[in-house]
């Protein structure tokens, strides 16, 4: 065994930080200031403000726009906390590791069948949500818990260096 092949060993699995649903609902309350149960962009605008960020509106409506799972352009307390589990995890991280976090909604630190369809989809490939639901059967290595950190990055690095997906890219 490697020297490299023992560090992974002794590594371990990644592991990603669940965020703190409770400080999250809390949060969500003070930044929702027309009470909605919605952010907008305004409103994630200030909150960044406060929080020193600076994010433009267009990068805002960006975020917005990935993580707006329902389509109405706001973000509700679950796609916040899906938000603050990104952000919490994704500090010099390669893109990779934000394509899963990004994948991951239900931050449980895997990816199901749904989940692997979103990332399909963003992507680019035309997979149907069977066709997704087979594959992650077949790739998974969690069983119903669906696919770990190491085999999804392993999937999107053979998709990634495939003709089909390169040629896409240009």
């Amino acid at each position: 065994m490697s020297e490299v092949q023992i560090v992974e060993a002794v590594k371990g699995p990644k592991k990603f930080i669940p965020p703190n649903v409770q400080q999250c609902q809390q949060a969500f309350v003070l930044i929702d200031a027309d009470g909605s149960g919605k952010l907008d962009v305004q409103e994630m605008s200030r909150a960044f403000k406060l929080l020193e960020l600076s994010y433009s509106k267009s990068e805002i409506e960006q975020i917005l726009l990935l993580l707006d799972d329902n389509g109405d352009k706001q973000m509700d307390l679950e796609e916040f906390t899906h938000f603050v589990y990104i952000c919490q995890n994704a500090r010099d991280a390669p893109l990779n590791d934000i394509l899963f976090l990004y994948a991951d909604v239900n931050c449980d630190g895997s990816i199901d069948a749904t989940e692997l369809f979103k990332v399909f989809k963003f992507l680019g490939l035309k997979n149907t949500e069977w066709e997704t639901t087979d594959f992650a059967i077949h790739i998974s290595d969690l069983g119903e818990e669906g696919i770990s950190y190491e085999i999804f990055i392993k999937f999107i690095e053979e998709v990634q260096s495939t003709e089909y997906f390169v040629q896409k890219q240009k």
